[in-house]
Order: structure tokens, then C-alpha cells, then sequence
């Protein structure tokens, strides 16, 4: 669990505070070469490799002169800022994780490097921006027009920690533009590479009904493969819409209870918007999503596309559509699928403060005073509430925290969270509804000394489909000062 406010417990130990969890924990680092083999695309010669006349990889990181990061551009800024005079790239047929595309420098404050790169029609490539020196960087492409086709600030989990990166599938012949800023969250200058490998991602077909995805599943011909960017944490599911309303269905087996998330790389796509679904064994979905891309925040883990506990034995289906009509080049998705940190199911009968589940909280090993524990739950049918209760003793003058998470892990449900101290559930601690996209934080609650214990209660009030999907992640924490602003 990444943690994050470490001054206000200074006085007792260092402690972290937990605004949410990040599985990774992955350290930044040049990217694995996979020797990737590079096809054309069907009816065209494959490019010449290294092709005749590549301009050189760009090379202006020179800041002299620019000690306090905030001198306007000059001579040594050699890239330039607009479409009108972007610095050429090599061509595809070199492109190899090896050799960057450039090592250029966020050269002063608001500095933007443009490049161009000449595009063949269903090229699939990965983009990334890797930092030298500690600055953030922003990376976004462009068509012609200036339209934004994608933009990325960081990897899906993390992956090369600030790091920027996103998949570009070209529609059409041309140029595109990649831009380079800092993302103006952090240090605002300093040296990157800008890198790239081509790639031939395609989901094995067909595949759009259970028997034909079991098929390709039995063949081994649609399977998860390793991650380019983290193989050590993360695995990845790529395909093609090849046909107007086409759905892929990823068939996965289970081998022990877990969490596990699914979501999306950034896409470069003016015509892809991703939509993702999770069915169980017998094809009914328990979790949806028609925002999957991965995003780097949360009210407890990371906000993913789907969030699911799988249970061991099991088989699961994973299905992508596209929300919008067309298909074929410039439809290419690239999926994440990773194992989470874990959490314990709720055990019914949970349904009121006089019969709740009572759970205790684990002790942190390095960060005396703190404890937590995270509880996934579903409110199917007609269970509209289930109670977790903490004993007095565990949290009787302490503080806690309370985060519910439904909507942007794939869940159906709309929930309200009520805190209280005592089992008749007069003595009322907090409370209130999730918000429009599904979460919801009680900050910095004091527990009474006199409290007969700590009773929290999530109550459904709304649900996309009352059978199915209603599945919630509750995290509890407890410290001895507050830790929240």
C-alpha cells in the first residue's frame, strides 16, 4: 500500500497515511527490449530496416544558460513547439526500445518539443517518454487538424513510475505529431527519451460467442501475454475491432481467491472508446465498464476499469466491445490485467449493528499506531445492507478513516456509508452517499472512549441490474492523529 502523508504522525513514528493503494510499487527503468518482430501490414513490402536517409535521433538537451528553469527558449532549444516545425523522426522500420527516438530536455518552464512521424495505415506502435533528470512529463499526439488523439501523464499501474505512455494505431496515411511537455505536476525541466517499438497485435478470431472464445482459449490462441513494460507484475490482452458491433471475449481460469483488476492503456484513437464487461462461468456479467482506462487516483485502490474478487476454480470471461461505430486501423486497444492487493469477503448473515461482521485490523510492521484492513461485499437481490463492526478497544480514542469504492471499479451499485458508535445506531460518528463516480471518504473520524464499538454500515439505494454487479471494496484505517487535511 503506497501511503501518503508522513509529517502529521512525525511525533510517534513515521507513519504513512493511506489515501489509497498502488499494487505496484514499480521502479523506474528503461524498458525491456522484446525483440518484437515487425510485419507489414497485409499488400505492403515491409520497410527497409534501417531505411535510407533516417534523420538522426534529435539531440537538444543543452540547458546551458537556463540555470533557473525559466529563461525563454533559444538557440538550444532546437525543437520546435507547433506542427509547422516539428523534428522529423526516423521512420518505423527502425524503430527497437534500444535506440530512442530522441534525447532532448524540457529546456525551460513551459517548453514544448513537437516531432512528426509519418504513419502507414494499421501500424500498431507503443509511445513512452522515460525521464532522465527528475522532471514529470506530459505526453499527448496529434492528427493534422491539432486534434488530440490521446494523451498520457503516467503507465497503467505505474509502471515506470511518472512515466508517461500510450498505443497509436494509424487510420490513415500521414503524419502524426508527438508532443513532449512537463506535466506541471512536479519539477518543471529536465533531459527524457522519447521512445518507440512497433508491434502486431491481434486477438485471434473468432471469438465473439462463448464456444468460438473457448475455442481459441482450448488452441492456445488467445491467451494473456506478458506486459512490454512491467512482465513482472502485469500481463496484457490486445485486439482489433474487426468488424461494426465485433466483441472479444478473453477466457481466463482461476487458481486461487484473489483481486484482480482489468483496465486500458491510453489510446492515440479518435474512433475507439473502449467498453469491458466481466461474466462469470455461466456468462452473466458481475462487473462493467464504459471508461476502462486506467487512472491514477482513488479513494482506496486505484481507480481501474473493473475491479473483481475472483474465487478459485472459477472461470471468467472478459469481453471488449466498441461503443462507437467503426473498426478495423485505428481500433486497437491494449488491455492490463494485473492481481491486486488483497481482501477479505464479507461472511453473511451482515445485515444490521445487532448481528454485523466483526473484523479486526492488521498491525502495520514499520508504522507503529496504524491499521488496516480492506472487506469486498455485494449487495445482490435483496440484501440492502451488510455491517462491519471494529471492537471498542481497537479504536476507542483513535481516529479512523472509511472508503467506499463502487462505480469506477466496475460495479453497478450506488451506496451510502453510516458510522456509528453504538448498536441501537443513535450516536451517529458520519455518513453519506457516494458520489457521481462511485466513491466515497470519511476522513479523520474520533472515536468516543466511551464507544460500544465502531459500526459501519453500506446501504444500497441503487443498482444497474439488482441480480447481478453489486459488489463493493471497503477500506478501514485506524491511527492515533489525524492524517487527512
Amino acid at each position: 500500500m503506497k501511503l501518503r502523508k508522513l509529517w502529521k504522525m512525525l511525533v510517534l513514528a513515521p507513519l504513512l497515511s493511506c489515501g489509497g493503494k498502488d499494487g505496484s510499487g514499480a521502479a523506474d527503468g528503461v524498458a525491456p527490449d522484446t525483440g518484437t518482430s515487425v510485419d507489414a501490414p497485409p499488400g505492403e513490402l515491409p520497410p527497409e530496416d534501417p531505411p535510407p536517409g533516417d534523420p538522426p535521433a534529435v539531440d537538444t538537451g543543452d540547458t546551458a544558460g537556463d540555470t533557473d528553469g525559466t529563461s525563454p527558449a533559444d538557440e538550444t532549444d532546437r525543437v520546435g513547439d507547433s506542427l509547422a516545425d516539428a523534428a522529423e523522426l526516423r521512420s518505423l522500420g527502425s524503430w527497437d526500445w534500444a535506440v530512442p527516438l530522441a534525447e532532448d530536455a524540457i529546456d525551460h518552464v513551459g517548453d514544448v518539443d513537437m516531432y512528426r512521424v509519418d504513419m502507414v495505415v494499421g501500424v500498431q506502435v507503443l509511445l513512452a517518454v522515460e525521464h532522465v533528470d527528475e522532471v514529470d512529463l506530459h505526453l499527448r499526439v496529434l492528427d493534422t487538424d491539432e486534434r488530440v488523439m490521446g494523451s498520457a501523464d503516467v503507465m497503467p499501474h505505474r509502471a515506470w513510475g511518472d512515466d508517461p505512455g500510450l498505443w497509436l494505431q494509424a487510420r490513415a496515411e500521414g503524419p502524426v505529431y508527438i508532443e513532449v511537455t512537463a506535466s506541471g505536476t512536479g519539477t518543471a525541466t529536465g533531459r527524457y527519451r522519447l521512445l518507440g517499438v512497433r508491434a502486431d497485435e491481434e486477438d485471434a478470431e473468432p471469438n465473439n460467442a462463448e464456444l468460438d472464445a473457448l475455442e481459441r482459449f482450448t488452441e492456445g490462441a488467445q491467451t494473456f501475454r506478458t506486459s512490454r513494460v512491467e512482465p513482472a507484475t502485469q500481463q496484457e490482452f490486445a485486439g482489433v475491432m474487426h468488424a461494426g458491433g465485433d466483441v472479444d471475449l478473453w477466457v481466463f481460469d482461476v487458481a486461487e481467491t484473489t483481486v484482480f483488476s482489468w483496465s486500458m492503456w491510453e489510446m492515440a484513437s479518435l474512433v475507439f472508446e473502449a467498453k469491458m464487461t466481466l461474466y462469470d462461468s455461466l456468462m452473466q456479467p458481475v462487473a462493467w465498464s464504459s471508461a476502462p482506462t486506467y487512472q491514477d487516483t482513488g479513494a482506496w485502490y486505484k481507480d481501474v476499469g473493473i475491479l473483481y474478487a475472483v474465487s478459485a476454480g472459477e472461470r471468467y470471461y472478459l469481453g471488449v466491445e466498441n461503443s462507437r461505430p467503426p473498426s478495423g486501423a485505428g481500433t486497437l486497444y491494449v488491455g492490463v490485467h494485473t492481481e491486486e492487493e488483497s481482501a477479505s469477503v464479507e461472511a453473511e448473515p451482515n445485515d444490521s449493528a445487532a448481528a454485523p461482521q466483526w473484523v479486526s485490523l492488521s498491525p502495520s510492521a514499520t508504522h507503529p499506531g496504524y491499521a488496516n484492513t480492506t472487506m469486498v461485499g455485494t449487495l445482490n437481490g435483496e440484501d440492502d445492507y451488510d455491517v462491519f463492526a471494529l471492537a471498542t478497544e481497537a479504536v476507542d480514542g483513535e481516529y479512523v478513516s472509511i472508503h467506499l469504492q463502487t462505480g469506477l471499479v466496475g460495479s453497478g451499485l450506488s451506496a451510502r456509508l453510516q458510522v456509528t458508535t453504538d448498536v441501537a445506531g443513535e450516536v451517529v460518528l458520519g455518513g453519506g452517499a457516494v458520489d457521481s463516480t462511485g466513491e466515497l471518504s470519511l476522513n479523520d473520524l474520533l472515536v468516543p472512549t466511551d464507544a460500544e464499538g465502531l459500526f459501519v454500515t453500506v446501504e444500497a439505494f441503487g443498482r444497474t441490474d439488482p441480480a447481478f454487479g453489486n459488489q463493493f471494496f471497503l477500506g478501514l484505517e485506524q491511527y492515533p492523529v489525524p492524517l487527512h487535511d
